[in-house]
């Protein structure tokens, strides 16, 4: 399988980059809400449609697939190489050291009796478990929770969706803004051109 040049990955990050914050699914609201009353726990979940879910996942799931050319560590790291302002260039070390984070544990902690569920393993049950996939493994993984915690599970998997989406965009800021990056990529440098983007670190998507 033909690989593309680090150039042409760095245009197809751009490119991807665009398709992701055009996603409507991004934009609207993940929230659970948990209720005790006469010793009954109940839920309200609140998420966007399972068409703009899936839609979302689609072009999310290629930052996080080594298979893919957008893979995001390896784009951060061929953009941290060309990055000569000092400001740029920790930003990417602070986001590859999320993204690594993230790997291994996040905030919630959970153990479903089969290991610890670190947010790309979250992740993974969520996208490829009830979206994009049906994998038996995962699916069984799932059921096996039962419905109270299932909704964590994609709490979780949501947010690591989400950084992925703001650490994207914060490495397609670098490739826009940083003098060493444009110069590297000489007349390459059009198709990632265009308004600059303001240097606000990882944190540019929210979740309302």
């Amino acid at each position: 399988m033909t690989k593309r040049t680090d150039n042409e990955r760095i245009a197809l990050l751009d490119v991807l980059v665009e398709r992701i914050v055009a996603e409507p699914a991004l934009q609207e609201p993940f929230s659970i809400e948990l209720k005790f009353k006469d010793d009954q726990l109940t839920q309200n979940v609140t998420e966007p449609s399972r068409l703009g879910i899936r839609s979302l996942l689609m072009e999310v799931r290629k930052l996080d697939a080594p298979s893919e050319d957008a893979y995001l560590p390896d784009l951060i790291d061929i953009v941290a190489v060309r990055t000569t302002d000092p400001e740029w260039k920790k930003g990417l070390a602070d986001a590859r050291a999320n993204y690594d984070q993230m790997q291994i544990r996040g905030r919630i902690q959970i153990d479903d009796g089969q290991g610890a569920i670190s947010p790309r393993v979250a992740f993974e049950l969520w996208a490829y478990g009830e979206h994009l996939h049906d994998d038996p493994e995962k699916v069984r993984r799932l059921e096996q929770m039962g419905e109270h915690l299932q909704p964590f599970i994609r709490s979780i998997a949501v947010e690591y969706m989400d950084t992925l989406a703001r650490i994207a965009v914060y490495v397609r800021a670098v490739i826009r803004n940083d003098p060493g990056v444009k110069a590297s990529l000489g007349d390459s440098s059009s198709a990632v051109d265009g308004a600059g983007v303001a240097a606000d670190g990882p944190g540019l998507i929210g979740r309302g």
